[in-house]
């Protein structure tokens, strides 16, 4: 297995997302000693929680998650054990991902942490069907795109997996409650192409609502990760605005707006 590191937590984090599980099944473990975990430690703010494949008691692992206390959803930071060759700190990459019949591309970050902590960072979305595909198939594949895949098992994957997005929506949700804010007043885009919707953002949870309605009919877009501006997304729509701009997306057109018109 590759050394590597999640992002910028300090080595006493890594150390007690490696050490600080009890031993499994021999049913859940590779040859090598490998095995998925799901485990949680206190830390000065509240209780952190993680979820890693890695060999236990040791700093050799290829893939690890986490959910800090106070921390902000809806995405869970994963860190990945990749060769990112002559990459540098900070430049994106793409990720594939896949999982019996389950396959993404991801956009990523290379981390460098140190000579052993370095990996490739992907944040994924609290419901993002990846978390659901760790129970469907063998193997789980991944790596930047166009270059060697890297596979972990699944074999005792699934319910490390479920009780770490649960612990996360836990943490998010008491993060909310720290965070109240109101609602932002609705603001009018006018489109390329004629229509008008209005916009009002809520910022009441640890991540931010998008309610547009146009026509008198509404819909309700929830912001996930973007490497540029904010991005919203349903699963159907995506919406993706940068300063007074806002790209409109659909499976039959795409759509310019600008607030104000």
């Amino acid at each position: 297995m590759t050394r590597a590191s999640p992002r910028r937590l300090g080595a006493a984090t890594f150390i007690a997302l490696m050490a600080g599980a009890s031993a499994l099944p021999a049913r859940a473990q590779s040859d090598d000693g490998a095995r998925w975990q799901q485990s949680g430690f206190d830390a000065a703010n509240g209780r952190t929680q993680t979820l890693s494949y890695a060999i236990p008691e040791t700093d050799a692992w290829s893939l690890s998650a986490l959910c800090e206390a106070g921390a902000a959803g809806p995405s869970i930071p994963l860190m990945l054990a990749l060769d990112f060759g002559q990459r540098k700190n900070g430049d994106p990459v793409d990720i594939d991902f896949r999982a019996g019949d389950f396959t993404t591309r991801l956009a990523g970050t290379v981390s460098i942490q140190g000579d052993e902590f370095a990996g490739v960072l992907v944040n994924i979305g609290l419901d993002d069907a990846f978390w659901f595909a760790l129970n469907r198939g063998q193997t789980l594949q991944f790596g930047i795109s166009g270059e060697t895949m890297r596979s972990v098992p699944l074999r005792g994957a699934g319910a490390p997996v479920r009780r770490f997005v649960d612990k996360c929506r836990e943490t998010f949700a008491a993060t909310d409650k720290r965070t109240p804010a109101a609602p932002g007043a609705p603001e009018t885009y006018r489109c390329e192409d004629g229509s008008a919707f209005q916009l009002t953002i809520d910022n009441s949870r640890s991540y931010s609502v998008a309610t547009i309605v146009m026509n008198g009919r509404a819909a309700t877009l929830v912001q996930v990760p973007s490497g540029s501006g904010v991005l919203y997304s349903n699963g159907t729509v995506e919406m993706h605005t940068k300063g007074d701009e806002a790209l409109m997306i659909s499976p039959k057109e795409t759509v310019r707006c600008s607030r104000g018109g």
